[in-house]
């Protein structure tokens, strides 16, 4: 059953697989992000750091705005 406000199974559904796909991302990222110092020098590691960085930044970002949301007791 859907509410008003769009919250229902599908929209949660959705929003695991979201999840999974940007932890997936972010570990994906921040492991070639870590082996590209090992792996290249120079301009080359600097180049694909700042990517797999950006794209890590990106994707932490979208799992802290997707977090779930802890409302206090009264």
């Amino acid at each position: 059953m859907v509410s008003a406000r769009g919250i229902g199974p599908h929209r949660s559904m959705e929003g695991t697989v979201m999840k999974a796909l940007l932890w997936i991302l972010l570990v994906v990222t921040v492991a070639a992000n870590v082996s590209t110092s090992f792996a290249f020098d120079g301009g080359k590691q600097v180049a694909i750091s700042v990517c797999t960085g950006t794209v890590a930044i990106a994707s932490a970002v979208g799992l802290f705005l997707m977090r779930n949301k802890r409302v206090k007791g009264s």
